[in-house]
């Protein structure tokens, strides 16, 4: 959706068992998550993942994936293309929530919608 190169945006392991925010924007911008990856430990677990427009929301109504690992395990996600990823308005946020704590690292990369020249918002077209 956005042109530019992917960064690394944020990186837990939940030490705890209830949905925590993983990634809101922090200009007010959009930015395109264009890469997940979630590596489990020596026991595994489920990892739910959250995308709410406000960022106040973090059950069955706004889950986007549940992706359950086996022990040692990489479980890579990404988009197809360019634009083919999640986007997240300005005021939202992505969250995860894992079933057992300190046993998952979730990591993403994403792009933030460049500024104009004027100072004001890019919005994709």
């Amino acid at each position: 959706m956005f042109a530019g190169t992917a960064t690394q945006l944020a990186q837990t392991r939940p030490s705890v068992t209830t949905a925590v925010p993983l990634y809101a924007p922090e200009v007010q911008r959009p930015v395109e998550i264009t890469r997940m990856m979630i590596v489990s430990g020596a026991t595994g677990g489920t990892l739910d993942v959250f995308q709410d427009a406000d960022g106040t929301t973090r059950d069955g109504t706004t889950i986007i994936g549940r992706y359950a690992l086996p022990p040692n395990t990489t479980l890579e996600l990404t988009g197809a293309h360019l634009g083919g990823g999640i986007t997240i308005d300005p005021a939202g946020e992505i969250a995860i929530q894992a079933s057992v704590a300190n046993e998952l690292t979730v990591t993403i990369w994403g792009i933030v919608a460049p500024m104009t020249q004027q100072g004001g918002i890019k919005w994709p077209s």
